[in-house]
């Protein structure tokens, strides 16, 4: 059995997470007490690094997984490239604070997702469960109570306009986001909250125990309703699959390309679902759908349609309220949002990593096949199919980072203990390391 222990950096590691997926949690504390923000999400995200660095001072190596490294290394030196000529030498408004702005908002997840491993085995797996599903209740409460008086009840924007819920308000209902920055991201955790639930059913005994998770079960599947977005929806509907799938299937292989399945599903709801018109004040309206793909066809021009360059490299534009000239860019659609950005080659490198992703998630969960492992691979195995109508990389790369802090990625007694670091790790070890003294291996 995998040694289960709760330390004070895994506890830091969690909570740090936690302010990270739900990034509207801190900002509407902040001006519920203050009535402004003091703390960005640039602190949160300071701080994850700085955690993943305390962990490698701790285990006297610095960790990046096999499957990851080449790839990693390859799209890190690709983004400073990407930095430095278009920061250069192109126009006025792609400055170097831009360009920095626009990797944090597309790529800080996929960035911290390798070297989070140095966090690996700092909490376990039963904590993670536990305090998650603790963390639901309130945030559903707060969502249902949304829900019945129609009323966002929290915080919705900040008087310095840094801070807002966009779209919030959904044919006179409230899209209930809870203490989320969006519907979306809110019913995106709460379809990782169901699924966990789900899996961890089967292992209480305890018959109140059984209660409360059915409650949270049934009370996370009522939220992601109440969150009027279609994307979460069919999320919920394919995390599902996945899940069950995982749960019968002795064949790692037959689920490999699951996420493109799921894929393909979303291109037939873009390009052939009807809805109910585009007049329908309705869920089933297909008027946003029609809107996106108008912005689409516009933004694809942009990217392919102007020059060789610009479609191998991209353009550096990105969609952003934050400057004043991008306010206009609407993409929702991460495949277009990163190629605009980045082009064709850096397109490759960051749907690369994505897949690396989720085969490393899929081992996880074959391994382990434990409550958490199960539904980290059932939620990530949507990937592609909500990143083609919005960009919600983010969501899936920190469900991910609780695959390295609990040591779900590696075969239960695969670990090199800290009374044994001269041995070498089984050939199975899934890091490279960096030794700390010559001729030591770690």
């Amino acid at each position: 059995m995998r040694k289960q222990r709760v330390t004070p950096l895994g506890l830091l590691s969690y909570g740090v997470w936690l302010l990270l997926i739900d990034g509207a949690l801190l900002p509407q504390f902040q001006l519920w007490v203050f009535h402004r923000i003091l703390i960005t999400s640039y602190v949160l995200k300071l701080s994850a690094f700085v955690l993943v660095f305390v962990g490698a001072f701790r285990a006297k190596s610095f960790r990046i997984p096999k499957k990851f490294i080449f790839l990693y290394s390859i799209f890190l030196s690709y983004l400073l490239i990407e930095l430095f000529l278009y920061s250069s030498f192109t126009s006025s408004h792609l400055t170097l604070a831009y360009w920095i702005f626009g990797y944090d908002l597309y790529y800080f997840g996929i960035i911290l997702m390798p070297v989070v491993f140095n966090l690996k085995n700092v909490f376990s797996e039963r904590a993670v469960v536990v305090l998650t599903l603790l963390i639901s209740i309130p945030l559903i409460v707060i969502g249902i109570l949304q829900y019945i008086y129609n009323q966002p009840l929290v915080p919705t924007s900040s008087p310095s306009g840094t801070f807002q819920i966009p779209s919030y308000i959904f044919f006179g209902q409230i899209r209930v986001f809870s203490l989320f920055g969006s519907g979306l991201s809110f019913g995106s955790f709460m379809v990782f909250v169901m699924v966990l639930s789900l899996s961890q059913l089967g292992n209480i005994r305890n018959i109140w125990g059984k209660i409360t998770i059915t409650g949270i079960l049934s009370a996370s599947t009522f939220e992601i309703y109440t969150t009027f977005t279609r994307n979460d929806y069919v999320e919920a509907l394919a995390v599902l699959i996945c899940w069950v799938l995982l749960k019968k299937s002795r064949k790692k292989s037959w689920l490999i390309p699951l996420p493109v399945l799921f894929g393909l599903v979303g291109i037939y709801l873009l390009y052939f679902y009807q809805g109910t018109g585009s007049g329908a004040s309705h869920i089933s309206s297909t008027l946003s759908l029609m809107i996106r793909r108008q912005e689409w066809a516009y933004w694809g021009s942009q990217w392919w349609g102007k020059s060789i360059f610009t479609f191998l490299f991209g353009t550096g534009y990105i969609q952003s309220n934050n400057f004043v000239s991008l306010r206009d860019i609407t993409i929702d659609n991460s495949f277009l949002a990163v190629g605009l950005q980045i082009g064709l080659c850096g397109l490759l490198l960051w749907f690369g990593l994505m897949w690396k992703m989720w085969t490393f998630a899929l081992d996880a969960a074959f391994k382990n096949k434990t409550a958490l492992s199960l539904s980290i691979a059932a939620f990530i195995s949507t990937w592609m199919l909500t990143n083609m109508f919005n960009l919600s990389t983010e969501q899936y790369t920190l469900v991910f980072v609780l695959l390295a802090i609990t040591g779900l990625h590696e075969k239960p007694n695969s670990y090199a203990s800290v009374a044994s670091l001269k041995e070498p790790l089984d050939r199975g070890s899934s890091t490279v390391k960096v030794n700390s003294r010559p001729g030591e291996v770690m």
